[in-house]
């Protein structure tokens, strides 16, 4: 009489066999998502840099566009990171300075103070961003212009992205 086979199972063998390439492709997997959230993080980092970036230097721009003139006794061209007063029209005063914020970073500043409600203070940089500096080069020759680099950096990612805007703006005076 034949005797039947009735193995069912797998062998120490087999299984140790699996377990070793599924150790395998989980570690791949695993160092590919790292990557990957690397990557999305250093994006991240980047677009938060550029929309500050370019939101400062617009609401620099429109500001000093609107102006009627340099408040030159309350600016600072030469100390570093620079101040920009501004006399706009109705005698309203803007000034563009950077200060350290609560959580110890330099943030770009506008102080507004108008007529109603006589004083406004908001941050035109947030705080995931640091300013490093903000200079500003006045030419007072006709027409009177302004040559404004700021420099920033990321502060939220492990990475050391810095990344400077410039402009130049023409008074347009009244």
């Amino acid at each position: 009489m034949k005797r039947k086979n009735t193995k069912n199972g797998f062998t120490l063998m087999e299984l140790v066999v699996y377990i070793g390439i599924a150790s395998l492709i989980i570690l791949v997997l695993a160092g590919s998502i790292i990557q990957i959230s690397r990557v999305y993080s250093r994006a991240k980092a980047y677009q938060s840099l550029s929309q500050n970036g370019n939101s400062a230097m617009r609401k620099l721009t429109q500001e000093i566009m609107a102006a009627g003139s340099i408040n030159s006794a309350d600016s600072d061209f030469i100390n570093t990171p620079n101040i920009l007063a501004l006399n706009s029209a109705g005698d309203n005063y803007r000034r563009f300075y950077v200060a350290t914020n609560s959580q110890g970073k330099n943030q770009l500043f506008l102080i507004s103070e108008e007529t109603n409600p006589p004083l406004q203070e908001q941050a035109v940089t947030s705080e995931d961003v640091n300013v490093d500096n903000f200079t500003i080069n006045y030419d007072n020759t006709v027409p009177e212009s302004l040559k404004i680099s700021l420099v920033l950096s990321d502060t939220t990612a492990k990475f050391n992205i810095q990344k400077t805007y410039y402009t130049t703006v023409n008074l347009r005076n009244y």
